[in-house]
């Protein structure tokens, strides 16, 4: 059975003693089997010139991320050019990753993956098929222009002769705060659904964009979508609304998830998050969290 254990924090930045953190609670989990092999990042530091704390962990060749690869990705979370209405502050998505021992070897750079709308795509035929007015319609094609999106990265791991396929998504999830026009209410309900402070119709625009449809259609039994990061929900949003990463397994700290499925033949999802931890830091409100997805 192939596996990968990670790790995903929304660090609120790289600076003070951060990185020393990350490196503290991720030696705290090679306590025990197996090491973490994937790292993943929200609201790291913008660019790596001078390079942030957990940046220059990552990279720097030392105990636990000594077989990590040198650089790791580092793309931004919102991109200001092509998202003139972007709210809030832009910081960047890091992950970083060992291929040593059997680890993960990535195929390609990470990437954000759009969730604008356009003719034809995901996301405008989500839109454009909601029974709600053409305003309401061209707040959310508005929103979805200009919100965060996740970054995607492609990654396999061989057991044997049998390659298993990675495609792994990390996600800062917007805030229902920053997109008023385009709230639960527009889409005609009484109230939003979510405890915590995320943005409902974001999820509806990730999980019908192109990208995000094409990989789960394409997943094999040897292979696994992960989906990870702050969500800016709680546990019981994801469990109380069952279009959310339907058939997923997940574990939860707070606002931060991470969430797994694999087509397995031997049911409808073989997918299992064990050894799931979270580790508290002095840097709130997120701890850092981890599990290892068993495919």
């Amino acid at each position: 059975m192939p596996s990968l254990r990670m790790v995903t924090w929304n660090s609120g930045g790289e600076a003070d003693g951060r990185g020393a953190q990350l490196a503290l609670s991720v030696n705290a989990i090679n306590g025990t089997a197996p090491a973490v092999k994937l790292v993943a990042i929200q609201e790291a530091r913008v660019g790596i010139v001078p390079p942030g704390s957990i940046y220059a962990q990552l990279t720097g060749g030392a105990a636990p991320f000594a077989g990590f690869v040198n650089p790791p990705d580092h793309p931004r979370e919102l991109n200001p050019g092509a998202q003139p209405l972007a709210v809030g502050v832009n910081r960047s998505y890091l992950i970083g990753w060992d291929p040593t021992g059997g680890g993960p070897v990535s195929a390609g750079a990470a990437a954000l993956i759009s969730l604008a709308p356009a003719l034809g795509n995901g996301v405008e035929g989500y839109i454009n098929g909601l029974a709600i007015s053409a305003a309401a319609k061209n707040n959310l094609r508005q929103a979805a222009r200009n919100i965060r999106a996740p970054v995607r990265k492609v990654m396999t791991i061989t057991i044997g002769v049998v390659v298993h396929t990675i495609y792994f998504y990390t996600w800062h999830a917007e805030l229902q705060a920053n997109w008023l026009a385009a709230s639960w209410a527009t889409l005609g309900m009484l109230a939003n659904p979510f405890a915590g402070p995320g943005m409902y119709p974001a999820f509806e625009f990730f999980q019908n964009s192109n990208q995000y449809t094409a990989d789960l259609a394409a997943l094999t039994p040897n292979d696994v979508l992960i989906v990870a990061g702050d969500f800016n929900i709680t546990a019981a949003d994801v469990n109380n609304n069952a279009a959310l990463f339907p058939n997923f397994v997940g574990a939860s700290s707070n606002l931060s998830h991470i969430l797994a499925f694999s087509p397995n033949a031997m049911g409808a999802n073989q997918a299992v998050l064990a050894q799931q931890a979270h580790y508290v830091t002095p840097y709130p409100p997120h701890a850092i969290l981890t599990a290892e997805v068993q495919w």
